[in-house]
């Protein structure tokens, strides 16, 4: 890839686990809690447990740097955050020169070594503008997050510098007591950010990509409460519902500082459970062909084959390996948006409707 001037520089970052190794470990902590006094298992309810689908890696993450590869061939280096010691069975630095591994303990450093092991994303994300090398603008992944058709870098910034910030809407104060976690450490955020800023909206960033200026990340660690905020976010092993979604702390910087222009956008997130229908789901996103999306695994107790299968699609039926002259067999087809919009809601109804089924014969034969 061609180096750009410092001044114009993008970086990718992704966070990513071993899976195996970190399902382990999960379902051994919350043992543990389970088993031990009252008050710690009184604070097992306090946790996001939604859990093993959270640590499960179905190769995601090569297609996710294969679609980057295909479709944004501006970015300057790809890091991948992890573990110390674990590192992804297919990465070699002669086949992927532009991807970087970076372990835990660069980002924690002396000060806050003592914090790791971690499994918490948000404690990792606290952490991730401490990457050495990386660039003032950059761009976050999740290992489930992609790219489905060519993008140029005034998708993330403006020729000036300004970053765009994809926003679903606003947070509102009610969602401090919310049941679903993801909006709970939204509120969590809310209530601080309004008590330094009270005139100021807090939005809820959309479910792909962001894009993030480091500077922006580190003033945040600048600001007093906010470092206490991120601190005690980081200090947790595994998600708590106290916790703030550092990501969007810095998001919300970037706008605050008036460093960022909002781009209402919705998600396109292909939402996968036990007994979704792959196929209808996959030849949707093929058809829809978006520029930005999310497969999000909220499998529970899949069964071998179903992963099997789920993982057969990611390897090759995703849009960035439509007309790939690599991959024998492989055919153009242009995005049809509205065909995918009718299938996809097809694929989530009949999806709904077996999921429900199953769970009625799971209550009648158990």
């Amino acid at each position: 890839m061609t180096t750009s001037p410092v001044s114009e520089e993008i970086d990718f970052v992704y966070t990513w686990v071993d899976g195996e190794k970190n399902a382990a470990l999960r379902e051994q902590f919350a043992a543990a809690q389970i088993n031990s006094e009252a008050g710690d298992k009184a604070n097992v309810t306090s946790r996001d447990i939604n859990i093993l689908n959270r640590f499960r890696d179905n190769r995601e993450i090569i297609q996710s740097i294969n679609s980057v590869h295909r479709f944004a061939p501006f970015v300057r280096k790809i890091f991948i955050v992890a573990a110390e010691g674990q590192v992804p069975d297919w990465y070699n630095s002669n086949d992927y020169p532009d991807v970087e591994m970076v372990f835990h303990p660069e980002l924690f450093g002396v000060e806050y070594a003592d914090m790791l092991p971690t499994f918490n994303s948000h404690s990792i994300e606290a952490m991730l503008p401490f990457i050495p090398g990386l660039s003032e603008r950059f761009v976050y992944f999740n290992d489930d997050m992609f790219l489905g058709a060519p993008v140029t870098s005034e998708d993330f910034f403006d020729p000036d510098g300004t970053a765009i910030v994809r926003i679903r809407g606003e947070v509102e104060a009610f969602w401090q007591t919310h049941k679903k976690a993801w909006r709970n450490y939204r509120g969590n955020l809310y209530g601080h950010l309004k008590k330094q800023f009270p005139g100021i909206s807090v939005y809820d960033t959309a479910h792909q990509c962001r894009t993030l200026l480091k500077s922006s990340c580190l003033n945040a660690w600048k600001n007093r409460e906010f470092k206490d905020l991120l601190i005690c976010t980081a200090k947790d092993k595994f998600r708590d519902l106290s916790n703030i979604p550092p990501i969007e702390l810095f998001s919300n910087m970037i706008l605050i500082e008036k460093k960022a222009r909002i781009v209402r956008q919705q998600d396109v997130v292909i939402q996968l459970f036990d007994r979704s229908v792959l196929g209808p789901e996959f030849c949707a996103l093929k058809n829809l062909q978006p520029r930005f999306y999310c497969i999000n695994d909220d499998m529970c107790t899949p069964s071998p084959g179903h992963l099997n299968r789920l993982q057969r699609y990611l390897s090759h039926h995703l849009p960035h390996h439509l007309n790939d002259s690599s991959r024998p067999g492989s055919r153009f087809q242009p995005a049809r948006p509205k065909l995918g919009a009718v299938i996809s809601q097809i694929a989530h109804t009949v999806s709904w409707c077996n999921r429900m089924l199953g769970a009625m014969l799971d209550k009648i034969f158990s």
